[in-house]
């Protein structure tokens, strides 16, 4: 079921929009996306999603709704970064990376340009 929030100091709201700090974004493993384009990029990568924040005309069918939040043009502007509020605002997990995964990386990208 779709939740509704319209009120920028309820506690969900509040959590998530302190995500604009990198002190936060490092304890919480969490960060926040905005855009259609970016969360059709995070929803085609292997990137955990938490929550969806969409605006109220945001047509979120073809969404996973446990994860869908209609919110209001005041809750959207407290999460966004910029003047002008996207219609969506994904919050996702970071992933972690081991050092075998840079090794494996910096293993490819030298094999490509020998």
């Amino acid at each position: 079921m779709v939740k509704q929030i319209t009120s920028v100091t309820n506690p969900t709201v509040v959590e998530f929009a302190k995500l604009s700090t990198s002190k936060v974004r490092f304890l919480t493993g969490l960060f926040l996306v905005e855009g259609e384009k970016s969360l059709e990029d995070i929803l085609e990568s292997e990137i955990e999603i938490r929550d969806i924040f969409v605006s109220e005309d945001f047509d979120y069918s073809n969404l996973p709704e446990d994860m869908v939040t209609v919110a209001s043009e005041a809750v959207m502007k407290k999460l966004s970064s910029s003047d002008n509020p996207p219609k969506v605002i994904t919050v996702a997990y970071q992933r972690n990376y081991d050092l075998f995964d840079f090794k494996e990386a910096w293993r490819k990208f030298l094999h490509a340009i020998d």
